[in-house]
């Protein structure tokens, strides 16, 4: 996809707390006294990624862009500084893939905003550091139990349909049978699994594109 730059519509930014931050990610830089917020939306097909100066938005960004932070600075703070800030941002297809801010040759990632489930992970992150690993056991684990259980299942549904019986013979008889209820309890923690997982993951791949530092974006 083409990178493009357009004007914000100056509405003020909304803050990604609770539900809202399992799909709507914040990251903020200070640069020359005004907060710059980088925020994409994982359920937005288009790619987009906003721009907001002290909480107003001031650009709109599609596919991997490059936000010239001395063109959205009030005039007079326009200096020599300023205008070799860029912010750079990325989305992947379950969150975002890069939010740095570039200033000559200075790069940093973007901190997540307070409130954010970033944020929070971060906070947890180094509060209880050995947790990571065990809350990512547990979710393969679950994730593998629901499958197998639900798979064994849904292949027995299938190998006794009238369709199938029409072109084969065989049946495949599982280990189990449950209950409705049983079985959508299964699939809705399963989901939960699924979303934690893919949560996790966003924040990784956003972790080593840091650690990898990666080749800046061309203009």
């Amino acid at each position: 996809m083409r990178m493009t730059v357009e004007p914000g519509d100056e509405s003020r930014l909304e803050a990604a707390s609770g539900w809202h931050s399992i799909w709507r990610m914040q990251f903020v830089a200070e640069v020359e006294g005004h907060e710059f917020v980088l925020e994409a939306d994982v359920l937005d097909s288009g790619d987009h990624s906003y721009l907001y100066r002290d909480g107003i938005q001031v650009a709109v960004g599609t596919g991997p862009t490059r936000f010239a932070l001395a063109d959205h600075l009030p005039a007079p703070a326009r200096g020599e500084v300023a205008s070799s800030a860029v912010i750079e941002s990325r989305i992947g297809w379950i969150g975002m893939r890069r939010a740095h801010l570039l200033d000559g040759d200075v790069e940093r990632p973007l901190a997540p905003l307070p409130g954010t489930w970033e944020a929070g992970r971060t906070r947890r992150r180094r509060r209880w550091p050995a947790l990571a690993p065990v809350v990512t056991s547990l979710v393969l684990l679950v994730l593998v139990a629901a499958l197998v259980i639900e798979g064994a299942q849904s292949l027995q549904w299938v190998t006794r349909s009238e369709w199938f019986s029409g072109i084969s013979g065989w049946r495949f008889q599982a280990p189990w049978d449950l209950p409705l209820t049983a079985n959508i309890v299964i699939t809705l923690v399963g989901i939960a699994a699924l979303a934690i997982g893919a949560l996790r993951l966003r924040r990784t791949w956003l972790q080593s594109e840091t650690d990898s530092a990666p080749s800046r974006l061309k203009p």
